[in-house]
């Protein structure tokens, strides 16, 4: 009996590309680019991925990082759909932010608790702030040391 051979070979080399992570100040101000292209923004290509861009900076003077979407819809044209930052707590605290959403926003016109789920963190709370433009949605698992915030152009939300 003889042994089975490897016949696996070893000596490929896979090269995976990552772009940049684009530095940007005030991360805020990339709600306004939204629904523009890169190319409006003024964003090099060595920083356009796939599917977005990487992004890091401040938000509310912490540190925070994250990603820029494009219109999925529309590759190609590399038009800025959403973005997704992450906060640590010990960086700025989540009721923190939330003070400084309602100073900029003004009152959240949406809040509430998603039932505990392991997967999510726990329970989840959230809040969405009308910007003029767009929707602010912040969320906390109440199991993580991070938030999320996330931002996309949307119509006025209904007043009851």
């Amino acid at each position: 009996m003889t042994a089975a051979c490897n016949t696996m070979n070893n000596d490929t080399d896979i090269k995976i590309e990552e772009n940049k992570k684009l530095f940007i100040e005030d991360l805020s101000e990339t709600f306004e680019w939204m629904s523009k292209t890169s190319q409006e923004v003024g964003i090099s290509e060595e920083y356009l991925g796939d599917i977005g861009i990487e992004i890091e900076g401040k938000l509310f003077g912490a540190p925070a990082d994250g990603s820029i979407t494009y219109d999925l819809t529309d590759r190609d044209s590399r038009i800025l759909h959403d973005v997704h930052l992450y906060v640590y707590c010990n960086d700025l605290s989540f009721t923190d932010c939330l003070k400084h959403l309602e100073e900029k926003y003004g009152e959240a016109y949406s809040s509430g608790e998603e039932p505990y789920v392991e997967a999510n963190g726990g329970a989840v709370e959230w809040y969405r702030f009308y910007t003029g433009k767009g929707r602010v949605h912040i969320s906390k698992g109440d199991k993580h040391d991070f938030y999320q915030i996330s931002y996309q152009n949307a119509e006025a939300p209904d007043k009851d």
